[in-house]
């Protein structure tokens, strides 16, 4: 979709075939070449079917083609159901920020880092570097994050929880 208002007109949108997976993410190198990069489970109804991790492939946006063969960047750090990913370009280093454990109670956010956006990315040593899982803390099922600059310039965490009544969720997943 593009628009030269957020309030629109928006165009169609542009649907990519050879993608297979779920929460795809746009990022594009120093060049300007656009990669799709997501999460490699395929679901058929509520059912896996099949987890290739993280993946990514360079993409022509007006034609809606993938450009080669999709490539593993990630596995995660072999917590169930790695997704979500997105990647970000800080001082000369690619960083890819995932979701792992599922979206429950063992839902967290970890990253890796690479010198390209096509990797190789190597995990942060103390992953995940966000979860809940385990503690007594009211928001629970965190993850799904992303990277905003804060106020003052600085990053901050975007990310989806719940907050419990026992062990239960009344109001769903909210944003953080």
């Amino acid at each position: 979709f593009t628009a030269a208002d957020p309030a629109g007109p928006w165009s169609e949108g542009v649907s990519i075939d050879g993608i297979h997976g779920i929460d795809p993410d746009l990022a594009w190198d120093e060049h300007g070449t656009p990669y799709v990069t997501y999460s490699g489970l395929h679901l058929v109804g509520t059912r896996v079917v099949a987890n290739r991790g993280i993946l990514q492939a360079k993409v022509d946006l007006v034609a809606g083609e993938v450009l080669e063969e999709p490539r593993e960047l990630w596995s995660g750090t072999g917590l169930v159901a790695p997704e979500a990913p997105h990647l970000y370009r800080r001082d000369g280093q690619w960083y890819l920020v995932i979701a792992e454990g599922g979206t429950g109670y063992g839902h967290s956010v970890s990253v890796a880092r690479g010198p390209s956006i096509e990797g190789p990315f190597e995990g942060a040593p103390h992953n995940p570097i966000l979860s809940a899982s385990g503690t007594d803390r009211p928001v629970q099922c965190t993850g799904h994050a992303d990277l905003v600059q804060g106020p003052h310039g600085g990053d901050l965490l975007v990310l989806l929880g719940t907050r419990t009544a026992g062990r239960t969720s009344p109001i769903g997943r909210e944003t953080y």
